[in-house]
């Protein structure tokens, strides 16, 4: 009896010396594994955490989990491109890109940036790390360059004194007191943070932002904090909505709910981790 001439078959011959199975895929001219074509100065690397998937300088996805290479489809999802693995969850594009090609500018507090502003250009020429020391050299210099009387402490501070901003964070914990206490005067129901709290919380994340570099002007700074505050109070609002939601009678939680005025005051703590997006049910 003949066999199929592909070695290590030995099925019987179905046509042209194929078995069934080798014929169907010689007639379809998939009996040689297909490769994807690169691309000019494409290179190819493995992406961390998705087996068999590799991604490109010039911003492709392809699997090679089968005998047959295959693109993976891109789909546009908030702002990003995204490529679907199943159980593995989504792959982000041009962090795959990033990651793969230029891994040393995430370890030192890189975000990534498209150069020319353009989320769905995904190749590596248009990406780059936007590393923390980026960012405080930027700083230093739109400090250097502004009116604002504290600008002066800002450049100490980004230069490496932390207590340039001592003077800054003492009276702007004065301006959030004085205008908290005036709201929730007024408005008790909105305002259940004690005005302590409510200050120690918005200037932890103002510390933050600063710390990083991520200042784009130091123009109307009370304003800029009156807003963080304002944001303070939004987390809050939504923590005490969870627990609203999920609390139970025998929660360790159930005084933390509603009292049919405002809300309980949670740990500063707590409202930290709400800030930062941490906290989880």
């Amino acid at each position: 009896m003949n066999t199929c001439k592909i070695d290590e078959c030995g099925k019987p011959v179905y046509g042209h010396g194929y078995c069934r199975s080798h014929y169907n895929k010689w007639k379809r001219g998939t009996l040689s594994p297909r490769k994807i074509e690169d691309l000019p100065g494409e290179r190819w690397s493995e992406i961390a955490g998705h087996p068999g998937l590799l991604v490109s300088t010039m911003g492709r996805i392809k699997s090679t989990r089968s005998e047959h290479e295959r693109l993976m489809r891109q789909r546009w999802v908030e702002g990003r491109m995204l490529v679907g693995d199943h159980h593995l969850g989504n792959i982000t594009v041009h962090l795959a890109v990033l990651r793969a090609f230029d891994p040393a500018g995430e370890k030192d507090g890189g975000r990534s940036v498209f150069i020319d502003g353009d989320p769905k250009n995904c190749v590596l020429a248009n990406l780059k790390w936007d590393t923390s020391t980026d960012r405080i050299e930027r700083a230093i210099a739109m400090a250097e360059q502004s009116p604002s009387p504290w600008a002066a402490d800002f450049a100490a501070f980004w230069r490496g004194d932390r207590s340039a901003l001592d003077r800054f964070f003492f009276e702007m914990r004065k301006l959030l007191l004085s205008v908290y206490r005036r709201k929730s005067a007024a408005w008790n129901h909105y305002y259940p943070l004690e005005a302590g709290e409510y200050a120690t919380a918005t200037l932890y994340a103002m510390y933050r932002t600063i710390s990083r570099g991520s200042m784009q002007s130091l123009d109307n700074l009370p304003g800029w904090v009156l807003a963080a505050g304002d944001n303070v109070l939004r987390q809050h609002h939504r923590y005490a909505a969870r627990l609203t939601a999920f609390a139970s009678s025998d929660d360790e939680h159930t005084s933390t709910v509603a009292d049919g005025i405002g809300w309980t005051i949670p740990s500063p703590e707590t409202l930290l981790l709400a800030k930062e997006g941490s906290y989880r049910q």
